[in-house]
């Protein structure tokens, strides 16, 4: 009976697990597998995007970069502008000893001073491009002014008058028909040598006259050497310089020792803007003309003022630009690079007798 028992309940319980699934077992199991697919479905659609890298943007071109140079230059000069610039550029000072002078001991052994002036445009920078160059090489003409003196004023209102000797001379005639050394015969004597015209220091000059005022300044900034020494300071150089600029009348009289051959021949607009008067703030324009006669009045400060803010930036700006220019081409090598001088003929810049 136990038996018969126990058969019959393993027969009922085999014929459960395999009897086939009702209708509403098999309804139950797909709605289930349909709510798990939708809800894998879901989860894959909120799945955050994969990271990607940044985008690049893709390299300036160089018409591109031409053109935010020629923007930057375009607003360099419109400052320039209106701080009064009138013209910037490289500054650069030279002695020439007398004749028969192999080594001068102090101003006493000096036949002439010179100041060279080579102008950059009001959007350019020291070395480079109309806006920001690379640094190098200074190409252009430059001005040369003879300082007969011997050297510049070193105090405040002294006054020294200065000359054009050359008004726009390549940098090459420059170095052969004033910087150079030169042999000449003489009928007592026989042959002479005139000296080399040693450079004693470079710099950034800025000439300056504000809507304001009625005088126009030369500032500078020495930047070889990096500060005046000895010769320096006894031609009148600074660190920091200023002087009041201006130019002579040539039709009107002056004393005897102050008297030049040949004056400047200007033209009849420049002539008419002097009227009557002996003297006028100096312009770029004077500078272009041969002999025209420059007076030097000493200034106690570098342009002083608010007026000046704007001409004071861009003249440190160019220092800036000046001494990395010169840090790039070790020190004063600079200078026999910009004229293209010998460097056999010349020991360096002179900083001492």
């Amino acid at each position: 009976m136990v038996s018969t028992r126990s058969s019959t309940r393993n027969s009922r319980s085999n014929s459960t697990s395999t009897s086939p699934p009702t209708a509403a077992t098999t309804k139950k199991r797909a709605q289930r597998s349909k709510a798990t697919t939708t809800s894998t479905k879901k989860r894959k659609l909120q799945a955050p995007p994969p990271a990607s890298s940044p985008a690049r943007s893709p390299p300036s071109s160089p018409s591109a970069q031409l053109h935010s140079e020629t923007e930057k230059g375009a607003g360099r000069t419109e400052r320039a502008r209106e701080g009064g610039v009138l013209e910037k550029g490289i500054i650069y000072f030279f002695l020439r000893n007398k004749v028969a002078v192999e080594r001068a001991s102090g101003l006493e052994d000096i036949k002439r001073g010179y100041v060279v002036l080579k102008p950059l445009g009001l959007g350019e920078s020291v070395g480079g491009e109309e806006g920001g160059g690379k640094g190098g090489k200074v190409e252009g003409k430059c001005r040369l002014l003879a300082v007969p003196k011997k050297r510049l004023p070193t105090r405040g209102f002294e006054k020294f008058l200065t000359f054009v000797e050359e008004p726009n001379i390549t940098v090459r005639d420059l170095k052969d028909r004033f910087l150079k050394s030169s042999h000449y015969m003489t009928k007592t004597r026989g042959e002479r040598t005139d000296s080399a015209a040693e450079p004693i220091g470079e710099g950034v000059y800025a000439l300056v006259k504000h809507p304001s005022e009625r005088s126009s300044h030369l500032a500078y900034h020495l930047t070889i050497p990096e500060h005046a020494n000895e010769i320096q300071s006894e031609f009148g150089i600074k660190d920091r310089g200023s002087f009041i600029v201006s130019v002579k009348n040539p039709s009107a009289p002056a004393p005897q020792r102050a008297a030049i051959a040949d004056p400047a021949e200007f033209s009849k607009e420049i002539m008419d803007e002097f009227g009557g008067l002996r003297w006028l703030p100096v312009g770029k324009e004077h500078l272009e003309y041969k002999n025209a006669q420059i007076l030097f009045i000493g200034e106690r400060k570098v342009l002083e003022g608010k007026e000046h803010e704007v001409a004071g930036e861009e003249l440190k700006e160019l220092e800036e630009e000046d001494e990395k220019r010169v840090e790039h081409l070790k020190g004063d090598e600079v200078v026999f690079r910009d004229l293209e001088l010998d460097r056999g003929e010349y020991v360096g810049v002179k900083s001492s007798w």
